[in-house]
């Protein structure tokens, strides 16, 4: 049984996307320096952007242009080209970045859950795989709040899937946080703790890198209910393990783990700030003596021989190693003391847990979490504050460690000098740095020796003033773009979501749990007919009250949300009982026993085709892509084939060579090779579309046919009043299988894959499942607080497993 073809979005790529648009953006160049812009009338529907200067109705994909990120994304409209596209700016990157969050707007959170955020995150693992993308970058500054020294190439690289990632968070909410992105930076945590290679160390580092962009848009009580579990527990700990453990040898050598730590620095350091001084304490503590224990690898027997080496008070990578001697920390993961090491991760290890290593994270941490209580909690405080000590003796120059040490002064580091948050004034007095120099300002000044000696009289190294919280623009831990909450998941569309996103790959089951998660209000009377688009974002349906009226599909509200239409066709006099639109051409027929073609996206009747000459039309259908026709049934049995290219009809078909009544459902199969009806007699026909060659006509009910729908290329489905639903193979005309189903008739049918979603008079609901086989039925009622009144029109979203159900009522629910 062949299953329905995956469309356009379902394996589409960036790259691709971002090359059709700047095609589409080189011909504009060129359409504008010819001077010869498109009329009005003449614009692609889908460059138009919504603008006062353009006659718009429904965008093209359903959503509103003020919801769409980045204006910058609009190709082309009468006032011309955006500013930024004639930018030199402007390259690939910014094309496709826009592209993705075009998407992920009309998409809906399912499928850009499935489709794009998930390929941008590992997209990110990418930017970070290689040596040449953990270099550090020239010419780039530090960010404001990091510590790391500055941005490494890869960072440049992951700027715009980053900027995507945290856009679709600020779009959908910080559930697409906790859910998708948190979750799969634990894996990737998980992964690395069990075996590292060059992309898990890749990984690794993009992880920390995206935990650090992502905070910011998580509330403060999201960042509680998740810090001791998640945060803590399941990401840093197990990242702070992986650094230190000497049996975890990292393929990009040193500098791949020193860029870890930079970056799991980082993340401890934003973490702290949004926590404040006393959540710091209480549940960072044992993070932060994990890895501050790790220096103990290094430095715990061979200090005293370290502080010696007046020439160096800094381990290179390759030198000073084989001869530590240093015993394995204790962990639950690691080995006994007297396990051999080896020397080349020993070699790593001590590259990274340096004394300038200690310096970047000991004076930040301790300022957060208090040098007291530092004090009392590490138990290598000593230690760590040597180490603090050494490193001020060096200067650091690109990145070279040079010992600069004369008889007279010593040179105060950088990063002591340059730091961004302390007190100049009372840091000097109270720091043991740079006993010999006081900083006024932006300028360093030397004491004289009653200074030196007062200084060199202090016996612990104390650094109290600098426990005093560092000043930061407080706008840079918490995101303002998650202030507009109109699309973000909650109530059911969040356990909609949730239960989708779930759900395997493998998982094509069509589970229906009645869960309702929008009302579409706006029709007067039944609603005979819904068809949505093939992208799932906008649908059309028909009413009794005479009106044709266009609905935008997005995620709102928590599932009690009632939505108004975009748009409402008014041109019929009767009752409309029909709608099919015609994806080739995108337009839209609408049938009162005339037929309408009209235009969705301009708002404007192109042609009506009266019953004066003709029978009154009682059904219509729209052949597949690429054919440019609409299939309508007439009372006399007869096909006719509507050309919207030719605006005429070209061709009719008679479906019974005998009086057999009036036709009330037709199919088309996938490829448009044959058509079928179903008329009031109970006679089904099918034709040879491009023959027109009657293949067969036959009884197959006893009553009226309801619905007829095509179940592959070779077979079809029927419904009828006798209460039968069966399955006839279109080429043979021969009965298959009947299937049993409900009590009642069964009056609409959908498609999902291989499963047939039908909905029957008593308001019932079932899903057909392997039908070609032995197949299975499971059904149920919908309850009266999901659905009101009688169900009179049904259409599947396959890509989003939804429902839309409309009522006698005129109201049309979104259920899953």
């Amino acid at each position: 049984m062949e299953e329905s073809e995956p469309t356009q979005f379902e394996f589409i790529s960036i790259h691709s996307l971002s090359h059709v648009l700047q095609e589409k953006n080189a011909e504009l160049d060129r359409t504008e320096s010819s001077g010869s812009l498109h009329s009005e009338a003449e614009l692609p529907v889908d460059d138009l952007d919504g603008k006062d200067d353009v006659v718009f109705v429904l965008d093209p994909d359903g959503a509103d242009a003020d919801d769409c990120g980045a204006s910058d994304a609009k190709l082309a409209t009468p006032g011309g080209l955006p500013s930024r596209l004639q930018s030199q700016e402007y390259n690939i990157s910014h094309t496709a970045a826009e592209s993705v969050l075009w998407l992920a707007h009309r998409l809906g959170p399912m499928l850009t859950a499935k489709h794009l955020t998930r390929n941008l995150l590992k997209m990110l693992t990418l930017c970070y795989i290689g040596e040449e993308q953990l270099q550090y970058s020239v010419g780039t500054e530090k960010e404001e709040l990091a510590l790391s020294p500055r941005p490494i190439v890869g960072d440049g690289n992951a700027s715009k899937i980053l900027e995507c990632l945290a856009n679709i968070a600020a779009l959908y909410g910080e559930h697409i946080i906790l859910l998708q992105y948190l979750t799969y930076v634990r894996d990737l945590v998980t992964t690395g703790s069990r075996r590292l290679s060059s992309s898990t160390e890749g990984a690794l580092v993009s992880s920390m890198v995206l935990l650090q962009h992502i905070i910011p848009f998580l509330s403060d009580v999201k960042v509680m209910d998740n810090l001791q579990e998640m945060l803590i527990r399941e990401i840093l700990l197990p990242s702070v393990r992986i650094l230190s453990s000497a049996r975890v040898r990292f393929p990009g050598g040193g500098h791949a783990r020193r860029v870890l730590c930079h970056k799991l620095l980082d993340v401890v350091y934003l973490v702290a700030l949004r926590l404040g001084f006393e959540t710091t304490r209480r549940y960072f503590t044992p993070l932060l003596q994990r890895f501050f224990l790790s220096f103990d690898t290094v430095y715990r027997s061979k200090l005293d021989e370290c502080k010696q080496q007046e020439t160096s008070s800094v381990l290179p990578d390759d030198e000073g190693v084989s001869g530590v001697g240093a015993d394995e920390m204790e962990s639950g993961e690691d080995s006994s003391p007297d396990t051999h090491l080896n020397d080349i991760i020993l070699q790593q290890i001590a590259f990274v847990f340096d004394a300038e290593m200690a310096h970047c994270a000991y004076i930040p941490l301790c300022r957060l979490a208090g040098g007291i209580h530092m004090e009392q909690n590490l138990p290598n405080d000593d230690l760590i504050r040597q180490l603090c000590e050494m490193h001020d003796s060096v200067v650091t120059v690109d990145g070279n460690v040079a010992a600069v040490i004369t008889e007279g002064a010593t040179v105060v580091s950088d990063s002591m000098s340059d730091s961004q948050h302390s007190n100049p004034e009372t840091f000097s007095e109270a720091s043991g740095f740079g006993k010999n120099t006081a900083l006024s300002g932006n300028r360093i000044d030397l004491q004289d020796d009653t200074d030196k000696s007062r200084a060199q009289k202090r016996k612990t190294f104390m650094p109290t003033s600098i426990t005093d919280a560092p000043s930061f623009d407080e706008s840079l831990l918490l995101s303002s773009r998650m202030e507009n909450k109109q699309r973000h998941l909650r109530g059911n569309w969040l356990a909609y979501w949730e239960h989708e996103v779930g759900r395997s790959e493998k998982d094509n089951k069509f589970s229906f749990k009645q869960i309702k998660l929008q009302t579409f209000v706006g029709h007067t009377g039944s609603v005979r007919s819904i068809v949505a688009l093939d992208n799932e974002n906008s649908f059309i349906s028909a009413s009794k009250d005479r009106t044709v009226k266009l609905w935008s599909l997005r995620s709102q509200g928590d599932g009690n949300a009632r939505t108004a239409c975009q748009w409402t066709y008014t041109g019929h006099r009767k009752s409309v009982f029909g709608a099919a639109f015609l994806e080739s051409l995108r337009l839209v027929a609408s049938c009162d026993s005339s037929v309408h073609i009209w235009d969705p996206f301009m708002g404007s009747c192109l042609q009506q085709y009266d019953t004066a000459s003709h029978a009154p039309v009682t059904a219509i259908q729209a052949m597949t892509p690429p054919y440019p026709s609409f299939v309508v049934g007439t009372t006399d049995a007869t096909l006719r084939f509507l050309d919207c290219r030719q605006q005429r009809y070209t061709h009719e078909l008679k479906v019974a060579t005998g009086p057999a009544g009036f036709i009330r459902s037709i199919a088309v199969s996938p490829d448009s090779s044959w058509v079928a009806a179903g008329l009031n007699s109970g006679v089904v026909s099918v034709l040879d579309s491009r023959t027109g060659v009657l293949l067969g006509t036959w009884k197959g009910h006893d009553s009226d046919v309801l619905q007829v729908m095509a179940f592959g290329d070779h077979r079809l489905l029927t419904t009828s009043l006798d209460r039968h639903v069966r399955l006839w193979n279109a080429d043979t005309c021969q009965l298959e299988r009947q299937l049993r189903g409900p009590t009642e008739p069964v009056h609409l049918l959908g498609l999902y894959m291989n499963d047939v979603i039908s909905g029957s008079t008593d308001n019932s609901i079932g899903v057909y499942t392997n039908i070609g086989s032995q197949g299975s039925y499971s059904g149920a009622r919908l309850r009266t607080d999901m659905f009101r009144g009688v169900l009179t029109a049904m259409t599947v979203l396959p890509l989003n497993r939804l429902l839309l159900l409309g009522a006698d009522n005129g109201t049309i629910r979104l259920l899953y």
